[in-house]
């Protein structure tokens, strides 16, 4: 795993590399002259644009972390190589663009903000090329609340102590109370509470029988006729 200081190692050796051949074959001419004049100073131009980057690599402000740390080798030197190429993107960028990018990550005291093409490259790269990560709070733990046991009335609380308790083996009688008429009102009429015992002398399959089979009626035909005729006298 990667510490600081093998990152600011391996940052120096991709650099030498990776930096100095993008500045050389990328950028125009009018675009390097610019960067010429921000990154004044000694020696080749790479040298001086990494030695302002190089911390980058490393070191995050407050409420990030630097995603170089703490990998492996080969993710580190991946890792670099894009760093050091975003470098020559963020630069070719328009100045409108580029600001806009600056204003993501915040990585300075706004009270100390330096204007010019440097500033606004190092303000801008962390975001383009994704070597910062904002460090997430650990989700809070949900808190469980015993819920107490609900509280009774006190009447019925009075109620079930005051109860007799009640024994499976007693016998209770039961009486055959007959319709108590209320005050003020007449009483039912006795055929209410006859139980309709007629109902059950009934043979109902007689009286079927009679619907559907009625009784034939025998005619003397003869006596008809003889009534029909009037007797004449002789």
């Amino acid at each position: 795993m990667s510490d600081p200081s093998a990152v600011r190692a391996e940052a120096w050796a991709s650099a030498e590399v990776v930096l100095k051949n993008e500045i050389s074959r990328m950028l125009p001419a009018p675009l390097l002259s610019d960067l010429e004049a921000a990154y004044n100073g000694e020696g080749d131009l790479w040298t001086r644009v990494a030695s302002d980057l190089i911390d980058l690599t490393t070191s995050a402000p407050n409420g990030y972390k630097c995603v170089l740390v703490g990998v492996d080798e080969g993710t580190l030197k991946a890792k670099l190589q894009l760093f050091w190429r975003c470098f020559v993107a963020v630069a070719m960028l328009p100045p409108a663009r580029r600001q806009a990018l600056g204003k993501i990550t915040p990585c300075e005291d706004p009270l100390e903000k330096v204007e010019g093409l440097r500033a606004e490259i190092k303000r801008a790269l962390p975001t383009f090329a994704q070597c910062w990560q904002p460090i997430r709070a650990e989700p809070r733990v949900p808190v469980t609340v015993a819920t107490p046991p609900p509280v009774q009335p006190a009447a019925e609380k009075l109620q079930k102590q005051t109860l007799p308790e009640e024994d499976e083996n007693e016998e209770v009688e039961i009486e055959d109370i007959a319709p108590v008429a209320k005050l003020g009102t007449k009483p039912a009429a006795k055929h209410t509470y006859d139980t309709y015992q007629k109902w059950d002398k009934i043979d109902y399959d007689a009286e079927e029988r009679a619907v559907d089979y009625p009784t034939t009626v025998k005619i003397d035909v003869a006596s008809l006729k003889a009534k029909e005729q009037p007797d004449f006298p002789a």
